[in-house]
């Protein structure tokens, strides 16, 4: 066998199963001959003879020398190291909810304790998988949190051993296009700001993956308008705007999200989503007998506070 580097097992803090390889040595002369092996642990300085009952090696770096002799004295040996990694890993698979048609790659947050780390994890349609996730090591693992920082709110979930390996599977809510893990009327501002135009695939106001921001994108802010993310405490952050003044977002250097304000009284709410529902973007031009901006929509996004 070859050099091997691994994380421990699943549910284990001990170490990692390495099964024991089949080694043949072979002499030109006498065929077959026996193999002996010396395997030294680390901290050890005293090798020891068999392969480990349990078929478990600890922690850190163990040699193993295999060493053959023919009959006239002369020796051949192979020396291998087996690394055991302290740490485990995880198999994340993301859904997305919604109608998702496109592919793309999106910016996933993975929360594990206090420490965050962003993977960037390719999309066919609504599935996404992250393979050999880094955990520590751990009997039980904890709850991890999981977020698409463009996109959705946050998630929580314990990983369950499988294998060798941990697996967890998280539904993301989409509508969340700030990063603020809310669900709120900023989202629909930076979908109006978008809307109509050509974008790439992970936009943040593209929530559906395709080629443009269209009102399929919208139907994600409407249905889950006022979601909170979760977190693995149990307490939830962020605060659900139902309104906001276009003096606050320009204070915020958000500009472009105050042509957001259709009805120009001041504020981005839910007077403006209703002028959108009826009348679309000052310079749409609806069709006859439609009741949107192109056809029939019934979001029902919040109300004003």
């Amino acid at each position: 066998p070859s050099n091997q580097s691994l994380s421990c097992d699943a549910g284990s803090i001990v170490g990692a199963v390495v099964l024991e390889p089949e080694v043949v040595s072979t002499d030109a002369c006498e065929g077959d001959r026996p193999v002996t092996l010396a395997i030294t642990y680390p901290g050890s300085s005293t090798p020891v003879t068999a392969w480990p009952a349990s078929d478990i090696f600890p922690i850190g770096v163990t040699t193993v020398v295999f060493e053959s002799e023919d009959a006239l004295g002369n020796k051949s040996t192979e020396s291998r190291t087996i690394t055991v990694l302290d740490q485990q890993l995880v198999d994340i698979t993301f859904t997305l909810d919604g109608v998702v048609g496109g592919n793309s790659t999106r910016d996933i947050r993975v929360a594990i304790g206090t420490t965050p780390t962003i993977l960037h994890v390719s999309f066919t349609g609504k599935i996404g998988v992250a393979t050999g996730v880094v955990l520590p090591t751990a009997a039980t693992q904890s709850c991890i949190t999981v977020k698409d920082v463009d996109h959705s709110i946050s998630r929580s979930g314990t990983p369950i051993a499988s294998g060798a390996r941990y697996t967890l599977a998280v539904g993301l809510v989409q509508g969340d296009s700030n990063d603020d893990n809310v669900v709120d009327i900023v989202d629909f501002a930076y979908f109006v700001a978008a809307r109509g135009t050509v974008v790439a695939a992970n936009h943040p106001a593209n929530f559906n993956a395709d080629a443009a921001v269209n009102n399929a994108d919208l139907s994600f802010i409407s249905v889950n308008f006022f979601q909170i993310g979760e977190s693995c405490s149990g307490f939830t952050t962020g605060h659900p705007l139902a309104r906001i003044s276009v003096k606050e977002l320009r204070r915020a250097d958000l500009d472009v999200l105050t042509i957001a304000d259709l009805n120009g009284d001041g504020w981005v709410d839910s007077a403006d989503v209703a002028e959108y529902l009826a009348h679309g973007m000052p310079n749409d031009r609806p069709l006859d007998n439609q009741v949107g901006p192109v056809g029939p929509i019934q979001p029902v996004i919040g109300a004003t506070r």
